[in-house]
């Protein structure tokens, strides 16, 4: 990319001013910068990615209908993030059972930051077919352990450990504090460890 083009690149609070301002281009940028994201925590939330399409999309839709309600105090990420959370809790009050656990892999590309929930915890990366099948188990373990778990447990472990925010970022997003996210997290690892130890 020319330097020149990454300097003149908008940022997220400039898209949201010109967005307000009804430039439906400004919009679409701040949909393609987020999509991928949003799928990927909605997907590790509920699950289902036929659930997590949808959910994006709905979220989306809110997005840009709650457009005057943002107020530029906060990060824009931290407010969409926190119109996914909401949307991904409603769909999962909605489910009759508990979402089944798959070991596809989410959507999105190791360029733009995402990951497999499993590698915080997974050190080794050799690519042995022996390890690779525990690497696999771990995965397996990890996303049982997290759809076993109340939802405000699993949204702190899927924005601190699996989208890499701060516990500053992750408090906006949730609208608590700090303190309470470090709380929360400390005991969602906890139960997530002592799912694993049982399996």
């Amino acid at each position: 990319m020319d330097p020149k083009t990454a300097e003149a690149e908008p940022t997220d609070a400039q898209l949201m001013e010109q967005a307000q301002a009804g430039d439906i281009g400004a919009f679409e940028q701040l949909f393609d910068r987020y999509k991928q994201r949003i799928a990927n925590f909605v997907y590790q939330f509920l699950g289902k990615h036929h659930l997590a399409e949808d959910v994006t999309q709905l979220v989306f839709i809110k997005v840009y209908q709650k457009l005057d309600k943002y107020k530029p105090s906060g990060k824009v990420s931290s407010w969409i993030y926190r119109i996914a959370a909401n949307q991904a809790k409603d769909e999962l009050r909605k489910l009759k059972r508990r979402p089944t656990v798959s070991l596809n892999a989410p959507v999105g590309s190791e360029e733009e930051g995402v990951r497999e929930l499993g590698d915080f915890l997974l050190m080794d990366e050799t690519t042995r077919p022996d390890y690779l099948l525990r690497e696999k188990e771990l995965l397996l373990q990890i996303k049982k352990g997290l759809s076993e778990m109340k939802p405000k447990y699993r949204e702190v472990i899927l924005l601190c450990d699996y989208q890499g925010m701060s516990y500053e970022e992750a408090a906006e997003v949730l609208q608590i504090t700090k303190t309470n996210v470090s709380a929360i997290l400390c005991r969602a690892r906890k139960k997530l460890q002592k799912s694993m130890s049982k399996t």
